[in-house]
């Protein structure tokens, strides 16, 4: 498939009137089964940070990161020097078009902006297809956390990029 003008895919935030279409597409995409009120718990969340990349208004892909370990940062405000990627997901029909590191690139910048230095997530230990996109994109191996997945059960690699 020919991909239309990058120009026409729109990278913004994720809201609540995609949330039956997230949970659609983390469906088709076979990811762990988080209910719509799970998204929508998970978009009214402080500490997470959401975009979505649509094409013609259509959803495609959608990216959610979890900011972990804050700090007292200036004595009252806190900051945040990690966060974890629960989920990067792309319509099967566009992976593998350069709209995955696209979107990962826009999750990043963002948690570079709000200070994050360190980024995790965890992969299927057989997901080779994920783990090369990762390593491809300065991602780390740290270590394995044994049966971790269920469903089947499967072990999850963590990998790690320092922002800096």
């Amino acid at each position: 498939m020919k991909l239309p003008s990058k120009d026409l895919f729109v990278f913004e935030k994720l809201d609540f009137e995609n949330i039956q279409k997230i949970a659609d597409l983390a469906s088709e995409c076979g990811l762990s089964e988080w209910t719509t009120e799970a998204y929508q718990e998970e978009l009214k969340r402080s500490d997470s940070r959401q975009i979505m990349v649509t094409l013609y208004k259509d959803l495609i892909g959608f990216a959610i990161m979890r900011l972990i370990s804050p700090s007292s940062h200036n004595g009252n405000s806190l900051k945040f020097e990690e966060a974890e990627i629960l989920f990067i997901v792309i319509a099967p029909n566009f992976q593998n078009k350069n709209i995955g590191n696209n979107l990962l690139q826009k999750l990043l910048e963002e948690a570079a902006h709000i200070g994050v230095r360190t980024v995790w997530l965890e992969v299927r230990e057989s997901n080779q297809n994920a783990i090369n996109f990762y390593k491809n994109n300065n991602f780390f191996y740290q270590y394995r956390r044994q049966n971790y997945y269920q469903r089947p059960s499967e072990n999850a690699w963590i990998l790690k990029k320092d922002l800096g």
